[in-house]
């Protein structure tokens, strides 16, 4: 039984109903999470790494933490079977600011205002729309 991907959607219910209510920062927090399990479960399903493999893979190699891991490993699918370019540029673009604004919000003393909230569930409506189409 897999919980990462029933997890996933209940993040971006949350990341939807934070965002209405203006708690932008925890709003980005699970808008990212919501993709971040998603690509955990295409992972296992559509490369055949389960999760304990996953686990292994990322302690065997010091230069990658678990979501290095899952955004390298996801890239590289998508930069093998996306035959427009332009498309595989936008979503590792959106895929890499989603994850910089996660961490700018759970870490940095900074203010995540209306509109940063809005481009992180934006994003994560795009991409999890692109992997599920793409890669499920």
């Amino acid at each position: 039984m897999t919980f990462l991907k029933e997890k996933g959607e209940f993040n971006k219910s949350s990341a939807d109903l934070l965002y209405k209510n203006s708690y932008y920062a925890s709003s980005v927090h699970c808008a990212y999470y919501s993709c971040f399990q998603l690509l955990k479960y295409i992972i296992k399903v559509r490369l055949k790494i389960d999760y304990n493999q996953q686990e292994t893979e990322i302690g065997a190699n010091r230069r990658l933490n678990s979501h290095s891991y899952v955004t390298k490993k996801i890239l590289d699918e998508i930069n093998l079977h996306e035959k427009d370019v332009n498309t595989f540029r936008e979503v590792r673009t959106k895929l890499k600011d989603l994850q910089e604004l996660r961490v700018k919000s759970d870490y940095r003393n900074l203010q995540i205002d209306e509109s940063k909230g809005r481009m992180a569930n934006q994003y994560s409506d795009e991409l999890r729309k692109y992997f599920k189409e793409k890669l499920l």
